[in-house]
């Protein structure tokens, strides 16, 4: 008996080895590490695997940061979605991961520019996994980077780690990575800025561009100014109250995005003038498109009503930036206003570009008095206008001209080329499928030379709302916006387009799971 019971025994550890072999075997394939979106900086692998334990598996260090500790169930749902059947059978003698140990060094960093995103993993051939970062903003990095390692077998329900040890060492190469967010042209729902709040940080994004007021709509709720979204947004439930600006902001911290706010001006009024109509320069010829009407520059009133919308955003929104706009002023729209026109004899103003500059000079110290950093699109730039030496240019036109303001010394940000509504965004290939236009995002590599490349701050893609809203948001913009989001991570010399596809496709299906409508980019099976 004693004899046939250890036959049984050996046999029952051969099966269970057998049957390691056998599930490591089926989730073999392409390396995993080639699916890690995005690609990490260093990565090093080998050949050994680890059971997760889902029952079990716990973290360990996180308690130090508020953010981290606010998040323990998310994190290890993102391990271990509660959505899928986890087995918690154990795999003969396979190494166990239960302990996710993370050592934050400053846990209570904040999140502004440049803070420090870098992280470090490693997932030894005995299933120890030690996450290090300086911020609880790498850390959370690195959680993600190991829940894109994880792979699950849906016949038994179990999950591995495989290619043990692992180790990465991983930092993005620009600081400023955005999607600017337009809420004027279509309102969007609260819910659904959190929902692309939540798509921006899957996608290692780490600024919302909120142009939330435009010529079409004021919906921006603003203390003593309530006249303005009560006359200048769609209608009274398209608005967003200070409470849920605060909703929106909070949520985006709590998973590393930062909330830039854009009042665009002086071009871009029209809303202004249904609460303020001598706020706004008068144009009859003009008027039929509202995008021609710009403030009226020559009244008071105008820059008083200006310190107290900048005043209150800065108040609502916080952080260290304001976007002040400046693009497509109509010139013309002032010229034929007969108050502006005589208010520019009587300051000796003979051309246009001397009102814009003149408005500009009013508004840069509006800024500087509420702390914060002033951001402008490049016309004002390209204008000629007297900028001061910390405004930054956003440039949305042409690279000329970003090697133009970089060469001045001046700090920048890029979006020409990113823009998500484009059928032509770099303005010479055109797709026969429009989603084939990620191409052109990656491959804008923003080589601009290690003298200038730390005025570079990073870019944003950019969706314009003309044709977007709450319905059809997810599939117009993902999974597009990932591969400008991994261009703005990757080195200027990682340029392998067809690996970048094998990585926005496992990308892709990551989002999915999580609820974002991201369209395909080629044939394939569905997402599972």
């Amino acid at each position: 008996t004693g004899v046939l019971l250890g036959i049984m025994a050996c046999w029952k550890a051969s099966l269970g080895s057998f049957l390691v072999l056998a599930l490591v075997i089926s989730l073999a394939g392409a390396s995993q590490i080639e699916n890690v979106f995005p690609k990490p900086l260093k990565a090093s692998t080998g050949h050994a695997s680890a059971q997760l334990s889902c029952s079990s598996v716990k973290l360990q260090g996180h308690e130090r940061s508020s953010i981290l500790s606010t998040q323990t169930e998310k994190l290890i749902a993102k391990l271990c979605s509660p959505k899928l059947h986890h087995s918690q059978d154990l795999l003969g003698n396979m190494p166990l991961v239960d302990i996710i140990a993370i050592d934050v060094v400053n846990p209570n960093a904040e999140l502004v520019l440049g803070v420090d995103e870098s992280y470090e993993l490693s997932v030894s051939e005995h299933g120890e996994v030690d996450i290090r970062a300086s911020t609880p903003f790498g850390a959370l990095y690195a959680v993600d980077t190991l829940s894109q390692l994880v792979q699950f077998n849906r016949t038994d329900g179990v999950s591995l780690l495989t290619e043990l040890p692992i180790h990465i060492k991983d930092s993005p190469r620009f600081q400023w990575r955005g999607m600017l967010v337009d809420t004027a042209r279509h309102y969007l729902k609260v819910d659904t800025l959190l929902h692309i709040v939540d798509a921006l940080a899957l996608s290692r994004l780490n600024t919302m561009h909120w142009h939330i007021v435009d010529a079409q709509s004021f919906p921006m709720r603003l203390d003593g100014l309530e006249n303005l979204a009560d006359k200048g947004a769609w209608t009274p439930d398209a608005v967003y109250s200070p409470e849920d600006i605060a909703k929106v902001i909070q949520h985006a911290n709590a998973v590393g995005v930062r909330v830039i706010p854009e009042i665009d001006i002086p071009g871009h009024a029209a809303s202004w003038g249904a609460a303020y109509p001598d706020a706004v320069a008068h144009c009859p010829s003009l008027e039929h498109n509202i995008n021609n009407v710009p403030l009226n520059v020559a009244s008071e009133q105008t820059y008083e009503l200006v310190q107290k919308i900048l005043s209150g955003a800065a108040q609502a929104f916080g952080g260290e930036f304001i976007h002040t706009g400046g693009d497509e002023v109509v010139y013309q729209c002032w010229a034929e206003d007969k108050k502006v026109a005589r208010w520019m004899k009587h300051m000796g103003f003979t051309t246009q570009p001397q009102v814009e500059n003149y408005f500009e000079s009013r508004l840069q110290p509006i800024v500087k008095s509420l702390n914060r950093t002033m951001i402008v699109w490049q016309e004002l730039f390209n204008d000629g206008v007297q900028l001061d030496d910390d405004v930054i240019v956003h440039v949305w036109k042409d690279q000329p001209t970003l090697m133009q303001v970089l060469d001045g010394g001046r700090k920048a940000i890029m979006s020409a080329g990113w823009y998500l509504d484009q059928q032509t965004p770099n303005r010479t290939d055109l797709h026969y499928e429009w989603e084939d236009t990620w191409k052109d995002f990656w491959q804008l590599f923003l080589d601009v030379g290690e003298s200038k490349e730390h005025l570079l701050l990073g870019g944003e893609a950019a969706m314009w709302s003309e044709q977007v809203d709450d319905v059809n948001f997810d599939s117009r913009v993902w999974p597009r916006a990932c591969a400008i989001a991994e261009r703005m991570w990757l080195p200027v010399s990682e340029s392998d387009i067809d690996a970048a596809l094998t990585r926005l496709e496992a990308q892709r299906c990551r989002i999915v799971k999580a609820g974002i409508n991201a369209g395909p980019l080629q044939p394939g099976p569905p997402c599972l």
